[in-house]
């Protein structure tokens, strides 16, 4: 049985050999795992994006929505896009979306007909500096 275990084993080697990487197939693997790493860093800015719109918008039904779709929307009109200067350019874009959604968006609530309450959220007020009516000189 080992015999022919080794039998097939050597017909297996000389039918199939082996192939000998080539500088052209070394470039498009090369090429492939680019064009994966940029595509997992969209799919994690697509998921970024998504946890921040939940952050923000907690208890807002309609501004939940109107985010998600927003998102969706967008990188479903882009899908197609190839080149990888673009998308990195779309990335620049959508991360600075988040950064300013994460840390300049206030949720008000109306709750008289001129009055609006506003509920900032813990993170945003972590690093606020009090105001001082007198301030000193530095020497």
């Amino acid at each position: 049985m080992y015999g022919l275990w080794l039998l097939g084993l050597s017909f297996c080697l000389r039918t199939f050999p082996r192939r000998q990487s080539q500088p052209g197939n070394v470039k498009i693997q090369t090429m492939k795992r680019r064009h994966h790493a940029l595509k997992q860093e969209v799919l994690q800015l697509f998921k970024t994006l998504h946890r921040t719109r939940q952050q923000v918008f907690r208890n807002d039904k309609r501004a939940l929505e109107a985010a998600r779709v927003k998102i969706n929307e967008e990188f479903k009109k882009h899908k197609s896009e190839t080149s990888p200067e673009k998308i990195k350019e779309m990335m620049k874009l959508g991360s600075d979306v988040e950064l300013l959604l994460r840390t300049s968006v206030i949720q008000g609530i109306h709750t008289d007909r001129d009055t609006l309450q506003l509920v900032p959220r813990k993170d945003l007020l972590t690093e606020n500096v009090p105001y001082c009516d007198a301030p000193t000189q530095k020497q």
